[in-house]
């Protein structure tokens, strides 16, 4: 049944693989009908009336007219949004916060993510990898068999709890599509976890366990630490070869480590 599954997928990725090569084929006049899309959206919020975004028809006019951002400069916005504010940066409210870790000028930096660029950005961004991924790759089984997700936590914004931040991994495993998830493991409340320690050894126990897996999607530092903990689990002395393609590699268990985006 599953290899019947992957050929459907596969068939799909054919078909979608057909528009990104007319991205690649056009990519100014895609970029500017999504800048032509954005600003729409964006002309009746706070940002887009303070830079008339109702008069910009070109690139050059936009960055003409809309100065150079930094962080610094979009925080007081963002702060406002993550209490609830609607139509500051972005039409509506936004829910979703990605959290940046290390910065120079304050301890973490919150990004908004809102329901359109999680959609047609990061959600699409995953379809378009794996639609590049199966035409590199036209041997690979992912539908086949189970793929493990290693990413971050979620936390409610204190002072506005309808906000939620956390790591971008952790956001799109939050909205994962239903129909990706019958091949993902762990369940989404176990990826979410936000004791690390615990989310580990769930993890690894589960890895340690399973037979077929086709590939991990994860920070490559925090996969690295799990394998460590498989491997004493398992009591073997090696998972799988490294290879320089693609990361982790099995030739019977076709198993690639992915890294994923925090």
């Amino acid at each position: 049944m599953r290899k019947w599954i992957n050929k459907a997928f596969k068939w799909y990725y054919r078909q979608r693989y057909k528009g990104i090569q007319h991205f690649m084929k056009h990519p100014h006049e895609v970029q500017r009908s999504l800048l032509k899309n954005l600003l729409e959206a964006t002309k009746h919020t706070e940002w887009g009336k303070a830079h008339g975004y109702r008069s910009i028809r070109t690139p050059e006019q936009y960055a003409e007219q809309v100065p150079l951002q930094d962080y610094e400069s979009l925080k007081p916005y963002i702060t406002r949004m993550m209490h609830g504010e609607k139509d500051v940066l972005w039409s509506g409210q936004v829910r979703w916060f990605s959290k940046s870790s290390g910065t120079t000028s304050d301890r973490s930096k919150f990004i908004p993510v809102t329901s359109q660029n999680l959609k047609k950005c990061h959600i699409r961004g995953t379809w378009d990898t794996m639609t590049l991924f199966y035409h590199n790759r036209p041997d690979a089984r992912q539908f086949e068999s189970k793929n493990m997700i290693m990413g971050g936590s979620l936390s409610r914004f204190e002072p506005y709890p309808r906000t939620m931040i956390g790591d971008v991994s952790a956001i799109m495993t939050y909205n994962m599509p239903i129909i990706g998830r019958p091949f993902f493991f762990p369940d989404v409340k176990t990826a979410l976890l936000d004791d690390w320690e615990i989310k580990l050894e769930k993890l690894a126990q589960a890895a340690a366990r399973q037979t077929d897996m086709a590939m991990i999607g994860g920070v490559p530092t925090w996969t690295v630490v799990l394998f460590r903990r498989i491997l004493e689990i398992t009591g073997k002395k090696t998972c799988w070869r490294y290879t320089t393609v693609s990361g982790l590699h099995s030739r019977r268990g076709q198993l690639y480590a992915l890294p994923q985006a925090i």
